[in-house]
């Protein structure tokens, strides 16, 4: 039985579109099809990439995965223990349930055992590409039935809107002041607010004022930007804040700390919003600094670095609107005015309107579209290898074969060689025979004739 291992990287840190290949040219090296998928997790409490790590497995694959992946929980051969903590009972028992203890001293008879065990349950079925393109053709009709639901929902709630409205999102990596800032936009202390390296908030959370007579409605979200999360995680908490803000937020407000280092997940903020909503969403963003404190007798535009400095090219791209807050002085109400009149401003030259669920749900389309397309790309790929594949084994086997005939026919050469050789050594052997012989005679009639030598001389 050959038996064939493959490796598949870490996805949580992946691009979709990176996913995507790496899981197809998995499948394809696999060809026909996967039977086992074995994912390995410790014997301990799972950290936050574990789980996203096993959420992500599942949601690229699909409950489909559940038929043919086993759990391997890697134990220290010291402290072994068939006793599971909660997270990793979950788990195993969103995956199906089947699992495995291994350890330094596990011998790979008895793994084998149980996927065998598997395997005949499954009766020889496996995760082929195209089970793989199902899920995701799947999840791409959820996704659409999901956005025709969120536009029904907004028609019906349409007639409710005031012109006066506002909708607001915040975005921003861990510690920047989001929520602080939602505080001193909505005049009250609604959203938690605290200096800390973790996210305080841990989803996506809706408060509403009235501010001078307006209906203000803010969304803070959890650290996005941050290096730990992957794009994809990022692009699903922003699509999460468009669901709760219906029709649509007028503005996404890209919140950055002057008192910390610009970071690269930062400066890539507005290639992560137009991949999630299109390049029209740049006309519904702008940046607010926060630590205004921190600039003492500078200018914030002294504070943005060189012209094409990578914060500079953000806020270019948000065309150049950006703002700036102390939210230490939550009673200087002006700084708010100040906001709201730039975000009105900013709606006047987008006519007045905000990115709609309509504009949303285009988006989501096309994006779909582009994923259609990279699974399709993929397939072609993987055709072409294993096209390229089956030529270069067909190129290998005619040359073991054309190797087998010189063989054969070398061999053939030695062994004729070896029957002339022993042709000829019986041909000398006979030679030295019959040599022997004649000089056997030969030596008996000098015998003969020296006997009857003898007698005469014998007389004489």
């Amino acid at each position: 039985m050959e038996l064939r291992v493959i490796e598949l990287p870490a996805l949580i840190r992946l691009s979709e579109e990176e996913v995507m290949r790496q899981t197809l040219r998995c499948l394809s090296l696999c060809d026909p099809g996967v039977h086992v998928f074995v994912l390995i997790i410790p014997d301990a409490p799972l950290t936050d990439e574990d789980k996203a790590e096993t959420e992500k497995i599942q949601r690229i694959f699909s409950s489909r995965i559940n038929k043919h992946i086993m759990i391997l929980i890697k134990q220290d051969s010291e402290h072994q223990t068939a006793e599971l903590n909660e997270e990793t009972q979950s788990v195993i028992e969103r995956f199906g349930g089947r699992h495995h203890f291994i350890d330094l001293n596990t011998h790979v008879s008895v793994l084998m055992e149980s996927i065998e065990q598997m395997l005949e349950e499954n009766r020889g079925e496996f995760f082929s590409t195209e089970t793989f393109l199902d899920a995701q053709m799947l999840k791409f009709e959820e996704m659409k039935k999901k956005i025709q639901s969120l536009e029904t929902h907004v028609l019906s709630q349409g007639s409710t809107e005031r012109e006066d409205d506002l909708r607001i999102v915040l975005l921003g990596k861990t510690g920047v002041g989001k929520s602080a800032t939602g505080n001193t936009i909505l005049g009250r202390k609604a959203f938690t607010a605290e200096a800390s390296q973790e996210s305080v908030t841990k989803e996506c959370q809706r408060e509403t004022s009235e501010i001078n007579g307006r209906h203000i409605t803010v969304i803070d979200t959890p650290g996005l930007f941050d290096t730990e999360l992957s794009n994809e995680e990022i692009q699903r908490e922003i699509t999460n804040s468009i669901s709760m803000i219906l029709p649509g937020p007028h503005v996404f407000i890209i919140v950055l700390n002057l008192g910390q280092r610009f970071t690269k997940e930062e400066a890539t903020a507005v290639e992560i919003i137009q991949e999630t909503f299109g390049e029209k969403s740049l006309m519904f963003t702008m940046v607010l600094f926060t630590r205004g404190d921190f600039l003492e007798n500078k200018t914030i535009e002294q504070c943005l670095g060189k012209p094409g400095s990578a914060l500079n090219h953000l806020i270019e791209a948000c065309g150049n609107r950006y703002h700036m807050f102390n939210n230490k002085e939550t009673r200087d109400r002006t700084q708010v005015t100040d906001l709201l009149q730039k975000i009105d401003n900013m709606l006047k030259e987008n006519g007045g309107s905000y990115y709609s669920c309509k504009m949303f749900r285009e988006m989501e389309r096309q994006i779909q579209e582009q994923q259609k397309n990279i699974l399709m790309e993929r397939v072609r790929e993987r055709e072409e290898e294993m096209k390229k594949l089956e030529e270069e084994k067909e190129r290998m086997k005619m040359k073991i074969e054309e190797h087998h005939d010189k063989e054969r026919k070398r061999i053939e050469e030695l062994k004729k060689e070896i029957r002339e050789q022993e042709k000829h050594q019986r041909e000398i052997r006979d030679e030295m025979r019959r040599e022997r012989e004649t000089l056997r005679d030969e030596i008996e009639k000098m015998r003969k004739k020296k006997r009857k030598l003898r007698p005469n001389m014998k007389q004489k």
